[in-house]
């Protein structure tokens, strides 16, 4: 009887202990207009890529990163991403090597080339001042040097966005 009482007591003390009477935990409103870090965007899909992911990534309460995934029908996948940090783009890929420059958008970017089980992997990234916006990427899975050097010549950049005017965008 006494060990009976003891858990009674343990477990009222317990859940008394639980609870709260200080009244509601104090939350921040979220923001209702996030911003979009600038977009590099597929701006003519001459390969027939189709759009299959398109995440918002939340880096902060008002800065959001995007990520768009494109595959093909023969299995190839291209990533844009716009945001992050390069660690994060390349971290699943162990051999890049860097293989030079190309223009991205406009500006000079640099280049990564490797392999994935056979399949050659291309990425061409910049990187600027303010993180986490600062890193522009594009990941391509599958493709040649050349296809991937024409699909860079299609990306172009648009300036960021408040995420309630965000819209999936149409496909060439």
């Amino acid at each position: 009887m006494l060990r009976f009482l003891a858990i009674s007591t343990l477990l009222t003390l317990s859940i008394g202990a639980c609870t709260s009477t200080q009244g509601p935990p104090v939350t921040t409103p979220l923001t209702a207009d996030k911003t979009t870090c600038d977009e590099l965007v597929l701006a003519n899909n001459a390969f027939g890529l189709e759009l299959v992911d398109r995440v918002l990534v939340p880096y902060s309460r008002e800065i959001l990163g995007v990520e768009a995934t494109y595959e093909d029908s023969l299995g190839r996948r291209l990533t844009v991403v716009s945001g992050g940090y390069l660690d994060d783009i390349t971290e699943t890929y162990d051999d890049l090597q860097p293989a030079g420059t190309t223009e991205l958008a406009d500006a000079t970017a640099d280049v990564l080339e490797g392999s994935f089980l056979g399949t050659p992997i291309t990425v061409v990234y910049l990187i600027g001042a303010d993180p986490p916006c600062s890193t522009l990427a594009v990941v391509a899975v599958g493709f040649s040097p050349e296809e991937f050097a024409e699909i860079v010549r299609e990306i172009t950049l648009t300036e960021h966005r408040t995420a309630s005017s965000l819209a999936r965008p149409s496909q060439s």
